[in-house]
């Protein structure tokens, strides 16, 4: 007799959350190294960085993930610094994709100035439920979540997720989540 075989589950990376400009902004880097941000026939200043950030920051456009920049360089610092001065003017939105990837998950639109993602740390013992302030309705052809006490309004573009989100209206032990077909990690769940 052998022994029954156990199901492996494949290990997917888990999905990554990157600051994006607005659709509406763009940055123009100025001949003695000033960064200016244009959008809607203004423009703002935001500060004088190295050749090197102005360079990578053109990568805003399509997303930077916010943990390429926490090594502690030099010009991680300086990156860190222009995406701050970004989200306090409200130029940026976050959105969590798959790293292999370029479809978004979800995209965080900001309602307040200065709005930054932050991650909890959660176990398998954790219980989610959604508040009782969250609402889910259609805005166009797409599903958005929002609540008058959250900071941002999240735009759902992935229909699984609106679903598991759907389940949180009920308090869920993230233990019971994980063990979900098609479960897209708890980094969805955490902001």
């Amino acid at each position: 007799m052998r022994a029954p075989e156990t199901k492996r589950r494949q290990r997917t990376a888990s999905p990554v959350v990157s600051a994006r400009l607005s659709a509406r902004v763009t940055l123009e880097a100025q001949a003695g190294g000033t960064v200016l941000a244009c959008f809607d026939g203004y423009s703002v200043g935001l500060g004088t960085f190295s050749p090197e950030v102005a360079d990578r920051a053109q990568a805003l456009r399509t997303g930077l993930p916010l943990a390429s920049f926490v090594s502690g360089r030099s010009i991680d610092k300086e990156i860190e610094i222009l995406i701050r001065r970004l989200a306090r003017h409200r130029l940026l939105e976050y959105c969590l994709r798959h790293p292999r990837s370029d479809k978004d998950h979800v995209v965080m639109e900001p309602q307040v100035a200065d709005y930054w993602p932050a991650t909890l740390r959660l176990g398998n013992a954790d219980v989610l439920v959604l508040s009782r302030f969250a609402y889910m309705r259609r805005r166009g052809n797409e599903m958005v979540l929002e609540s008058p006490r959250a900071g941002a309004l999240f735009r759902i573009c992935n229909p699984t997720i609106a679903a598991a989100i759907t389940m949180l209206a009920a308090p869920q032990p993230i233990k019971r989540l994980r063990r979900q077909d098609g479960f897209l990690g708890v980094e969805l769940l955490v902001f």
